[in-house]
């Protein structure tokens, strides 16, 4: 009999907590749709908003497209992707309040160290994306588009081949950013340590080399963009680290 009542009680907080997920689960749908609606009602803003700087510096001021279908499918998946994205935040809320109470004290205080470094790198990430990493790419790029003394050459850009892939782009330096709270993780996981970081290094460019070319679009510069934005990454939390190490033993 104690067995049995052992087992029922166990078996009903299981269910519990696979309810309590579902609900979690059926929340997190809900948001992604309620923010991918409000993107798509404020379409003409938030694309003004990435795209502000190429319109104002290219010759033609203006985007076009070449099917009838075209834009309206261009602003569906815009919308569903940046209602993903802005949802994510809500999400991790979400699942921290599923797996908090579980956790022990001092595992509640690693956690939120852990969630505030992510929070920190994704503000960093998305000022540099918008303000400079942006900016410089298409300024490069649009310095070709010049009217020679021979022939001229126009910039007629389509919006859905400049908007979706700059999205993904903004989206990749968003995550090659993330990389230092994913070798914090691995360290206290014991599974790297600082000192193996430091001497593996070629490893991890190689390591890094395959990733951008397996997240960015398939050209070269934005491989090479990102490798480099990735190699920065890693050296400045190598540094830091040292820096830090140093001064507190100082200290």
């Amino acid at each position: 009999m104690n067995h049995f009542n052992y087992f029922f009680n166990n078996t009903s907080i299981l269910f519990s907590y696979l309810i309590e997920l579902k609900y979690k689960i059926f929340y997190s749908f809900l948001m992604i749709l309620i923010t991918s609606i409000s993107c798509y009602i404020y379409k003409d803003q938030l694309i003004y908003l990435m795209t502000s700087y190429l319109l104002h510096n290219m010759n033609s001021h203006r985007f076009i497209f070449t099917k009838l279908t075209e834009i309206f499918f261009v602003y569906l998946k815009f919308s569903l992707i940046l209602g993903f994205f802005i949802s994510l935040p809500f999400i991790f809320f979400l699942f921290w309040l599923f797996f908090i109470p579980g956790l022990y004290e001092y595992e509640k205080k690693y956690l939120n160290i852990y969630l505030s470094v992510i929070i920190i790198m994704f503000i960093i990430s998305s000022i540099l994306n918008y303000y400079f990493i942006l900016p410089n790419i298409l300024k490069f790029f649009l310095f070709f588009e010049q009217n020679s003394l021979y022939f001229p050459v126009h910039f007629e850009a389509r919006l859905g081949d400049y908007l979706i892939p700059i999205l993904f782009l903004m989206l990749n330096i968003t995550l090659c950013f993330q990389i230092p709270s994913i070798l914090l993780l691995l360290i206290f996981l014991n599974i790297l340590d600082f000192k193996l970081l430091y001497i593996k290094r070629k490893y991890f460019y190689l390591s890094f080399i395959l990733l951008s070319a397996l997240i960015s679009p398939p050209d070269f510069y934005n491989q090479l963009l990102l490798t480099s934005i990735i190699i920065f990454v890693y050296e400045s939390f190598i540094f830091l680290y040292f820096f830090f190490r140093y001064l507190f033993s100082n200290s």
